[in-house]
């Protein structure tokens, strides 16, 4: 059947016309069959599956070019901050650098080792980037140069985090500031540690963490402290935050946090 303004005949079904009539208006010109294709729902014919449009092609081109443009700046920029004895490792002066370069005290601000943790560093060496979570960390957050390390700065902020996520930055932060394969991390250092990453977050008040610093300094026991004693800490902060009154002292602590509520107790 034809249809008003247009047609929904394949170009395979033969013309209606009679045969040896001189009228061409209705003939279809029989395609030559390497540029036959199969009709589409519109009647119109398409290209043979395998072809690709120039513009399709050059769309390709360029997203292939950007990507490898993209790599080549991360791979760059990986190397100005690259340890000279080992080109495949950013050690801990190349994060120094890096954090200046974008306008953060490694030494003094948490951002420093919030951005360490979303280029997701946790599985790491501790306080290295190796090339590759350089390279993967830079992909999932979109940055190829300095200019975009600065643009998310502000979101490193660690009042966004839920606390999960802040969980598992602070169990980060322990594992990346380890030294080598030690499991445990000195005393003094894990009090500047404490320092960076509640100050201000209002994640364990700064009462209760002053009173742990104190009994951490005299605990025979505190001179080194393991994951599972940080860990607790901030679990313990958390649950209870100015009082101790419903601690559970058969609940699942660490000696170190029994002792400390001792502590506690007998300062009152």
């Amino acid at each position: 059947p034809n249809i008003e303004n247009g047609s929904c005949i394949p170009h395979t079904v033969q013309s209606i016309m009679p045969r040896g009539s001189s009228s061409r208006t209705n003939r279809k010109r029989r395609l030559p069959e390497d540029e036959a294709g199969e009709a589409n729902m519109f009647g119109s014919t398409s290209r043979r599956k395998g072809r690709r449009s120039a513009a399709d092609r050059e769309k390709s081109s360029g997203r292939g070019s950007s990507e490898a443009a993209a790599a080549a700046a991360v791979k760059a920029l990986f190397d100005k901050y690259a340890e000279d004895d080992d080109p495949m490792v950013i050690g801990v002066e190349g994060i120094d650098t890096l954090c200046t370069d974008v306008g953060i005290d490694a030494g003094e601000d948490v951002r420093g080792l919030v951005l360490l943790w979303k280029l997701g560093l946790a599985k790491g060496r501790p306080g290295q980037i190796t090339l590759e979570e350089w390279q993967k960390g830079c992909a999932a957050n979109n940055i190829d140069s300095i200019d975009k390390f600065k643009a998310i700065v502000p979101s490193l902020d660690t009042g966004f985090l839920e606390h999960n996520d802040f969980r598992d930055l602070y169990k980060f932060v322990f594992q990346f500031n380890r030294e080598g394969t030690h499991r445990t991390i000195d005393r003094e250092f894990i009090i500047s540690l404490f320092e960076i990453v509640f100050k201000g977050t209002g994640r364990v008040p700064p009462e209760r963490l002053e009173s742990f610093t104190v009994f951490l300094r005299q605990y025979a026991e505190g001179e080194k402290v393991t994951l599972d004693q940080w860990m607790n800490f901030l679990e313990f902060g958390t649950k209870h935050p100015t009082d101790i009154n419903d601690y559970d002292e058969n609940g699942a602590w660490p000696i170190m946090i029994d002792d400390y509520v001792e502590y506690l107790k007998e300062k009152k």
